[in-house]
């Protein structure tokens, strides 16, 4: 399995203009959560950056400085191997070659005040690419490890195939690969073939495809977006261009993820919300009754949560929602699904659970919600909650009524308990959370 890279921890910012350099500064700050660190020479970069580690610091560099004013600043960074990205006020074709042949990641102009949103926009994208798998596909090993080399200057994880037979297995070893870059001409099964393959299983939603080739060959392009690529390059490609359609269709899988997560999951808590739990929870449902192992489910409503709200306000009562769903969070599985219903009532619904799974769990949830220290403020409280549990034995509206009014009884009884009825065989149960924390 490939090893990811690590976050960055500092981001330097080598520049002598002082304006320039706090407006950057200021910037940087509202996009990401880093350390920024200053400073106005060649000298101080490298007396900053003696002791850290090249992986651990992404440099931002003005081309020319006082005491490095032909470039000798980048040519120190790149040699050293910090990643660094280049702000030059003097821009002319000769002055691009020269900063792409450092082995930079890229260059802005000090033109405009769209400049600082372009700059943004590349720190944030490279942030990002370092959690990011790309694989790239060609017969050739020369090609391959020249456009793995571009790849990973622009901070991406890469692995290699030599062929889609060879790109299809390692992609099923490493399903979390987002970005493809494939030649057209391969033996075995060529780039056409392959990126079929690969949309029966991934959608463009969840993996982008960039095509290329050293072919002429008319309508390429067209037939390579036409099958399911989202991008096309000819081979004799300049590594800006290559580099400007990896930024742009990364960035539109993330404007995708970010849609998707908008329609999917509860604003405030982060859990699925109710939408997304009734569309997945009767797929559940329907696949444990095929498999003949009944789904399970739990409705979970925090105690005199109104009494959060009245005494502490609303925000208190959200900070509570948040932390409340983290406790939820930590403890289900892959296969389960939590979601938040509404107020202060949230669920979970298990694929298959045995009577004595289902206890264990909710006995150490219960102990978790009680024990958890909730601060507000100077303050700190504990709250309880109480559950129904029931055995999804039919529709999953009616197993909601009937974990709804076990979860009425556990109000009735005392709170801080779950009440447990998962089937005729096993007699109906309840667990008690641990005595003097609910709120």
């Amino acid at each position: 399995m490939l090893q990811v890279k690590e976050s960055f921890k500092e981001i330097l910012v080598i520049e002598d203009t002082t304006f320039f350099t706090k407006v950057i500064h200021s910037r940087l700050k509202q996009i990401v959560d880093i350390h920024v660190a200053c400073v106005d020479s060649m000298a101080a970069a490298m007396t900053h950056l003696e002791n850290k580690n090249a992986d651990d610091v992404l440099c931002l560099s003005d081309m020319n400085l006082p005491d490095a004013p032909n470039g000798e600043a980048i040519n120190k960074l790149t040699e050293f191997g910090f990643p660094t990205i280049v702000f030059t006020g003097n821009y002319s074709a000769a002055m691009r070659d020269k900063i792409l042949k450092l082995g930079i990641i890229d260059y802005v102009t000090k033109e405009s005040p769209a400049t600082l949103d372009y700059l943004a926009s590349v720190v944030n994208r490279v942030i990002r690419n370092r959690s990011i798998t790309a694989m790239v596909i060609d017969d050739s090993k020369t090609s391959r490890k020249y456009l793995s080399s571009i790849l990973e200057r622009f901070q991406l994880n890469v692995i290699t195939a030599k062929d889609g037979e060879d790109a299809l297995n390692k992609l099923s070893d490493q399903p979390d690969i987002k970005l493809i870059v494939t030649d057209y001409n391969m033996p075995n099964m060529d780039g056409f073939e392959l990126i079929k393959e690969i949309r029966k299983e991934w959608s463009k939603e969840k993996l982008a495809i960039i095509g290329l080739s050293a072919s002429d060959q008319p309508g390429l392009s067209a037939k390579f977006i036409k099958i399911g690529a989202d991008d096309f390059i000819n081979k004799n490609f300049e590594i800006e261009e290559l580099m400007c359609r990896i930024q742009k269709n990364l960035d539109n899988l993330d404007q995708l993820d970010t849609l998707h997560r908008s329609a999917t999951t509860d604003y405030l808590t982060g859990l699925y919300n109710r939408r997304y739990f009734y569309d997945m929870g009767e797929n559940i449902v329907a696949a444990g009754k095929n498999r003949g192992s009944p789904a399970v489910f739990a409705m979970i409503d925090i105690d005199k949560f109104k009494n959060v709200n009245d005494t502490y306000g609303h925000d208190a009562g959200d900070l509570v929602l948040v932390e409340f769903a983290k406790i939820i969070k930590e403890k289900v599985g892959i296969t389960d699904l939590p979601a938040r219903l509404g107020g202060e009532e949230f669920c979970i619904l298990f694929a298959a659970a045995d009577p004595a799974y289902i206890s264990d769990f909710f006995n150490q949830l219960l102990n978790n919600i009680c024990t958890t220290n909730f601060n507000i403020g100077d303050q700190t409280i504990n709250i309880s909650a109480s559950i129904g549990i029931v055995l999804v034995g039919g529709a999953l509206e009616d197993a909601i009524a009937a974990s709804d009014e076990l979860l009425y009884q556990a109000k009735e009884n005392g709170r801080n308990r779950a009440i447990i009825d998962v089937g005729s065989t096993t007699p109906l149960s309840t667990i008690k959370g641990p005595p003097g924390f609910h709120y």
